[in-house]
């Protein structure tokens, strides 16, 4: 499963707790609530300021949380809080990319996904969440960039998937490199959406999603 744009939606308190309600939390209703509000006022925080200058004092002022919750809930502290962020925020990222594009094994799948990726990002001076989410990480600890890298990884490897079914199929040539291509369409979205939020223009994004799927013959 490759990832397809959504509507962009903004990230808000109540999304993010509604979304953050399946994760594991406390043995209670309530502290389930306690721990998704924590998260998700840590979140807010960090995408405001990065991880380097957040402080366990302003999430715990931002989600109105004593100390004591708060290392109930996260006993390594901020390294534990930070690691979980970072796992939720890049798959949160990730399924948006990939939702509504269903399994991606006939052409006329990619050229639909790739038409939604562009739609999405043509919109001048919009904010890309993997853009946000790379800046952030730039200050990140090493366990957090082994969590984003973990699942990066996994992404990579659903496009090669995808690819080598297509070639069982005989839509893609079996000469094609099925591990190279998966690298290249990742690249390209990870890097053209970067380059999309730094320019405000798509092109750059266009033109290496075009090229890697040219090689698909899509």
């Amino acid at each position: 499963m490759l990832m397809s744009s959504l509507p962009q939606q903004k990230w808000t308190r109540k999304s993010s707790l509604a979304s953050l309600g399946a994760m594991p939390s406390g043995n209670t209703a309530k502290g389930q609530h306690t721990r998704a509000r924590i998260l998700s006022g840590a979140i807010e925080l960090l995408l405001e300021q990065g991880t380097g200058t957040v402080t366990l004092d302003e999430i715990r002022a931002r989600t109105e949380t004593s100390k004591s919750q708060l290392f109930h809930y996260f006993p390594d502290g901020k390294e534990q809080l930070l690691l979980e962020v970072a796992q939720h925020e890049t798959e949160r990222i990730l399924q948006r990319i990939h939702d509504g594009a269903g399994p991606l094994t006939t052409r006329q799948a990619w050229r639909r996904w790739r038409d939604q990726m562009l739609k999405q990002h043509d919109r001048h001076g919009e904010a890309c969440p993997l853009y946000i989410l790379a800046s952030h990480l730039a200050a990140a600890t090493p366990g957090e960039k082994a969590v984003v890298s973990q699942i990066i990884h996994q992404w990579n490897n659903s496009i090669r998937r995808d690819i080598e079914q297509m070639q069982s199929a005989g839509e893609v040539a079996h000469s094609v490199d099925a591990s190279k291509i998966a690298s290249a369409i990742t690249a390209a979205v990870c890097g053209g959406t970067t380059m999309t939020a730094i320019t405000g223009s798509p092109q750059h994004l266009t033109d290496a999603l075009d090229y890697a799927l040219n090689q698909l013959s899509i």
